[in-house]
């Protein structure tokens, strides 16, 4: 059986915070240099570290006595509204690795019963996104957590999300407001 998934506003990713550095390609195990012994730099040799990290705010209840899982969609923001893209669909692939950890952030349970609370699963991935207003089509980061719930209320998840890429002159950020939604 398909589980729910459920589109987070962006203004339910609370106290978002981001750090990028550009670092060298680790799968380049000899840097060109100059005559004088200078590393050149390029596009070629180096790639982009990014960090989202922050918390989600999901309000999922289920106090029927048996749990209930869904999958909750939402956008990392870069800071408050404002969100990364990694280019537009007429762009080549494009190659990141990604490395996720989420985890309950906040639970209130149901008093004198079995209670649980778990993320079962999470995910980042870049998709391409088309209805955002005064946007054309883009890619960004999505970030996907299965959850299971059982006679309480699961407030929040925290998230850490690192990305590694190879895109560093396609980015490019935009605000929206904080009802805006990944379909």
């Amino acid at each position: 059986m398909a589980l729910p998934v459920v589109a987070v506003t962006l203004g339910n990713a609370t106290n978002p915070t981001y750090v990028n550095a550009v670092v060298l390609d680790s799968d380049n195990t000899t840097l060109p240099a100059d005559p004088d012994g200078i590393l050149n730099l390029s596009l070629e040799n180096t790639r982009l570290h990014e960090v989202y990290a922050g918390s989600i705010i999901l309000q999922a209840s289920n106090h029927n006595g048996s749990t209930a899982r869904a999958i909750f969609k939402s956008f990392l923001p870069i800071e408050p509204s404002v969100i990364r893209f990694y280019g537009s669909p007429a762009v080549d692939t494009l190659t990141i690795k990604v490395a996720v950890c989420v985890s309950p952030g906040g639970f209130s349970d149901d008093d004198d019963e079995a209670n649980t609370v778990s993320v079962d699963e999470a995910t980042a991935a870049l998709e391409l996104q088309s209805q955002l207003p005064g946007v054309g089509p883009g890619i960004c980061l999505i970030l996907r957590v299965q959850m299971a719930i059982l006679n309480g209320d699961f407030h929040r998840i925290a998230y850490n999300v690192t990305v590694l890429s190879d895109n560093l002159n396609r980015r490019e950020q935009h605000e929206f407001p904080d009802g805006t939604k990944p379909h």
